[in-house]
Formats: C-alpha cells, structure tokens, sequence
C-alpha cells in the first residue's frame, strides 16, 4: 500500500485523525527526518468511538507540525511510559546553535483541569526546558485562544503553530542577544 503522508492538510483542524484513519495502516510507519515512527494500531480504533488513541494522534499532528515548520531544529518524542512531556522541540538558530527547549504536552479531554501544569512544570525542569506548552481542545475560561497560567503556555490546537513561532523567534532572539554581550564583553 502506498503510503500518502502529503495528506495531512488538516493538521490541528480536527479532522486530521480521519485524514490518518483513511491514508495509514496499523504498523506502516512514518518516516521523519530518516527515522520510522511505528503508527500504534490503538488511533484506527477511533472510529469505534474509542477515544484512547486521540491523544496519541494528536502527539503526532504536532510532531509533524513541528518538524515540518522548523527543519533546523531537533523534535524528540517522549516514548509512551517514560515521565515526561509528549514532545520536546530543541530550538536552533540557522548556525545550527542551540537556543533552547521547549515542551509539549497535548490533551484531548472535555472538561480543563490545572493538574497538568505542575506536572508540565517539572517536565521542563527535569529536561532544562526554558518554555512548556499545552495544547489543548479544551481551554479554561479564562483563555479564549492563547494564554499563559502560571508560567505555562495554553493554546488550542488551531493556534499552537502561531503560538510556537513567537515563542520560538523570541528564544532565538534572546539567545543571539546574549551572545552578542558574550562577544562583546570578550572584546574589551
């Protein structure tokens, strides 16, 4: 069977795990940067009105998004078991120097809770992560799209590309303002 990954057209539109349920098979895996991600066989269960495998799509939608959108920087998945985040995106400038880490953490649930942002917290101490991101279907009331609840970034899955890449050039920023203080304080 070939494969079409091109179909992903509906990344973070709500739809996309239909697009993946129509074009992949349990097994077939994608293949990011030379490397084969297995596709687990629990998202073609969705259709059965079973939810477990949301979640995992919705790692993979932002995986890809991640990837595709900023080719010079290392997108890590955090196995299934392992504590941690889902995804964590290290930042690199065009020199392919490392400004920073960013984690992810998405959720696909119908009701908020604050409970993942401790956790998201010390996620990002245990990598040195300097931002943690949760997108989610479900925002707090307080948040209409984009927001920050006690140092988290929250955003829906529609504006989390928008959201990364202010965070990400901010990253990038501040790292190249420090290096040129660095360089400068070794001139004088």
């Amino acid at each position: 069977m070939l494969v079409m990954l091109c179909h992903f057209v509906g990344i973070f539109d709500g739809h996309s795990h239909i697009l993946l349920k129509e074009f992949l098979e349990p097994g077939i895996a994608i293949w990011t940067n030379g490397v084969p991600t297995p596709i687990p066989k629990k998202i073609f269960h969705m259709d059965r009105g079973d939810l477990r495998g949301g979640g995992v799509v919705l790692k993979l939608e932002l995986q890809y998004m991640l990837r595709h959108e900023f080719t010079f920087d290392l997108v890590e998945e955090v196995g299934k078991g392992v504590k941690g985040a889902d995804v964590i995106q290290t930042v690199r400038n065009r020199f392919d120097g490392d400004c920073g880490k960013f984690i992810f953490e998405t959720t696909r649930t119908k009701a908020f809770s604050t409970d993942w942002l401790p956790k998201l917290k010390a996620d990002a101490v245990m990598v040195k992560a300097e931002l943690c991101v949760l997108a989610t279907e479900t925002l707090p009331v307080e948040i209409e799209r984009i927001g920050q609840v006690d140092g988290v970034w929250i955003c829906s899955f529609a504006h989390a590309k928008g959201l990364v890449l202010v965070l990400r050039d901010s990253l990038v920023r501040i790292n190249e303002a420090l290096s040129s203080q660095a360089n400068r304080g070794e001139k004088i």
